[in-house]
């Protein structure tokens, strides 16, 4: 997610020419699905931190 925070800032600065593969708006509803768990009672982390990782070229073996 920090990855792809980063580059949004970068693109939005005109600083990187490619556009990141996650829209901002799906990039808002990661972070709010981050502080929502993170703020749920039974939830015993203190930061919730979402990875994302690409499987398109991923083959099980």
């Amino acid at each position: 997610m920090e990855s792809l925070r980063k580059w949004w800032a970068r693109y939005d600065a005109g600083e990187d020419t490619f556009k990141p593969p996650v829209s901002k708006g799906i990039l808002l509803m990661f972070e709010k699905l981050e502080q929502t768990l993170a703020a749920e009672p039974d939830c015993n982390l203190n930061r919730v931190e979402i990875h994302l990782k690409d499987f398109t070229d991923y083959r099980y073996k």
